[in-house]
């Protein structure tokens, strides 16, 4: 499931939208979830699938029709999504809580779901950022060789940033060239490209040159 999302992608961000009907029509929602659907397309009276096209995901359509079915709130914590921003850019995974609660009518009959789906993702980024700082801590402190330590770091951005490839690059005992030392994700081939780069103003950007071997 894909579609846009406002504001600036920190988490905190809480998405209602409320269905009616077997076919979970949406009747109301707020700004953040129009946005989510996209705004220019969404029409209140659709259908919560016919504003997926193409892009349905089960994780999040299935438990609709259960909870409709038997009048059950349901949870489902922690669920990752794609996301296509408003304004552009490349797709980007979200977590989020998701809740669904029945709606009754004035008999006790279910009439529809409540959806609730809050954003997570940057409270799931700070525990992941702490517990990689604290195995780097850990290394540091039993003196693990520097390229190990500088490996579990590149990893650890790799893991907060989907998508990305990271390495680390230190300056030779000259002060003269660039080396690389840590690049778990990246080829051999690279690693070897990249060796031994003069430093200077071609070797990266205008700033005072680390110490030699810092």
């Amino acid at each position: 499931m894909s579609g846009g999302h406002g504001g600036d992608g920190r988490g905190g961000t809480v998405l209602v939208a409320v269905l009616e009907g077997p076919d979970h029509v949406v009747t109301c929602a707020n700004e953040p979830c129009v946005e989510w659907f996209g705004a220019r397309a969404f029409r209140y009276g659709t259908p919560v699938r016919e504003l997926l096209p193409g892009r349905q995901d089960e994780r999040f359509l299935e438990p609709l029709d259960e909870v409709f079915r038997r009048g059950e709130p349901r949870a489902l914590p922690g669920l990752p999504v794609k996301v296509q921003p408003v304004a552009g850019g490349g797709v980007r995974e979200r977590v989020f809580d998701v809740r669904y609660d029945p709606s009754r009518d004035a008999d006790g009959r279910v009439r529809g779901v409540i959806v609730t789906a809050t954003d997570v993702t940057w409270d799931l980024y700070a525990e992941q950022l702490a517990e990689g700082r604290h195995r780097l801590l850990e290394q540091i402190a039993v003196q693990a060789p520097l390229p190990l330590v500088l490996d579990g770091m590149a990893r650890l951005v790799e893991d907060l940033l989907p998508g990305t490839r990271t390495m680390v690059m230190l300056f030779d005992a000259e002060g003269r060239r660039l080396r690389p030392v840590a690049g778990p994700s990246l080829p051999d081939f690279l690693h070897r490209a990249v060796a031994e780069v003069p430093a200077g103003p071609h070797g990266g950007p205008a700033a005072p040159r680390p110490a030699p071997g810092r």
